[in-house]
């Protein structure tokens, strides 16, 4: 009898836990998971979303696509920015890292100073989000930018 009572219990917190995870497993399957296989099911088809046809044509899509001269040099552009980038991002944001970590004249003000784009950002989407219809949404020096000003 105790150990129905346990099982019982454990099921109970079980559902508990699954009951709170159900929406954000609901809407990673709805808006990450779904369109990831849909749009790997389609680089398969030959798509014309005007008349809502689909022909399978199989590996053509990709051989087009690294036939394409263009392709080839814009890929290995981002292989070049990516392999430089990414490093030396890293050594200048953990460099600044430790230059304002320690206790120093003026390192407030540097702290102020890197922190500042953050929100300049959030300004800038709240203008952007007030702009006028007829104009858009297109804000320069803000939003379109990578909200780090002009």
């Amino acid at each position: 009898m105790q150990r129905a009572n346990e099982r019982r219990n454990q099921l109970r917190k079980d559902a508990l836990g699954w009951s709170f995870l159900l929406p954000s497993l609901l809407f990673l399957g709805c808006f990450t998971i779904y369109p990831i296989v849909k749009a790997i099911i389609n680089s398969f088809q030959k798509v014309n979303l005007g008349k809502q046809t689909y022909q399978f044509i199989g590996l053509k899509n990709y051989t087009d696509v690294f036939n394409d001269k263009v392709f080839i040099t814009v890929l290995g552009n981002t292989f070049k920015f990516a392999l430089f980038v990414i490093p030396l991002s890293m050594v200048i944001g953990f460099f600044l890292a430790m230059l304002v970590k320690r206790e120093a004249r003026g390192v407030g003000f540097a702290r102020a100073l890197l922190s500042q784009h953050r929100a300049h950002h959030r300004l800038c989407h709240g203008v952007d989000l007030s702009a006028d219809t007829d104009r858009g949404l297109y804000q320069p020096g803000c939003q379109n930018d990578g909200g780090y000003g002009a």
